[in-house]
């Protein structure tokens, strides 16, 4: 499952790039109305949902986050799902650090 993949993440903080994705992401969100699903996997929903002052702080997402996420994403629209890991893929190339884990672990968790 998700956890096999994606590791836990500390202190991740997005830079520009980032947040640009996020705001394309935030967007088939919205259009799919994924946000209920979210809500089961607070730290991811509060970053793919919330208003852009949500990158001024440091996340953290635990394997719990990366398992809830994996697990509401198996109900969301092939389309959709495939957009957003094909968004993650990108940015976990053109991004570093903690930054490219989190993008790779999307990747990943939308994949499985």
């Amino acid at each position: 499952m998700a956890t096999a993949t994606c590791k836990p993440i500390y202190n991740l903080k997005f830079g520009t790039q980032s947040k640009q994705a996020l705001e394309r992401i935030r967007e088939q969100v919205e259009l799919y109305k994924l946000g209920s699903a979210l809500l089961l996997s607070s730290t991811i929903h509060t970053i793919f949902t919330k208003s852009s002052n949500t990158f001024q702080i440091g996340f953290n997402i635990g394997a719990a986050d990366w398992e809830l996420l994996a697990t509401v994403a198996g109900d969301w629209p092939n389309v959709v799902k495939n957009i957003i890991a094909k968004e993650a893929a990108l940015l976990e190339i053109n991004s570093t650090g903690v930054e490219a884990e989190f993008w790779g672990g999307l990747s990943s968790c939308l994949k499985n």
